[in-house]
């Protein structure tokens, strides 16, 4: 087996089993009961959408932008710019905008370039000091409010 096709294996595979973070499914059913907008962007392959499809939340989100298909990894701003074009908003709209995010160098770097709020989802971790912190950080999904 190659590379390649050990990739594709695994993916495909892990994409069976995956679970989201506790909290994730009820606090996307809140966004979509008050009717706000949100999508997933992720810098991940293709494969994301059949993960995210396995987990249950396939019809919770308005829209999926998975770096590989749309061609720029976090933290570039053109990924955080082409959420503001999918959530219907210009730049001049950012403060409209809260990212949340796990990763502070992909996630939190990125979102904050375009002057979007952040939210950094610790899981227990430390924020790296010589970053910029996020406007909130929370242990995990329960802790968010809408």
């Amino acid at each position: 087996m190659n590379y390649e096709e050990f990739y594709d294996f695994y993916y495909e595979n892990m994409s069976q089993i995956i679970k989201p973070y506790d909290g994730v499914g009820e606090f996307l059913d809140k966004l979509l009961e008050k009717k706000i907008n949100f999508g997933i962007v992720t810098n991940g392959s293709h494969y994301q959408y059949e993960k995210i499809k396995n987990t249950g939340l396939e019809n919770k989100y308005n829209f999926v932008i998975a770096a590989e298909i749309f061609g720029h990894l976090k933290p570039k701003k053109e990924i955080f710019i082409e959420t503001l074009r999918q959530l219907n908003l210009t730049l001049k709209e950012v403060e409209n905008v809260v990212f949340i995010g796990d990763n502070p160098y992909t996630d939190i770097i990125g979102a904050q370039s375009v002057g979007f709020k952040t939210i950094w989802i610790s899981m227990g971790r430390e924020y790296p000091k010589d970053l910029q912190p996020p406007d909130y950080i929370i242990r995990n999904f329960k802790e968010l409010r809408v």
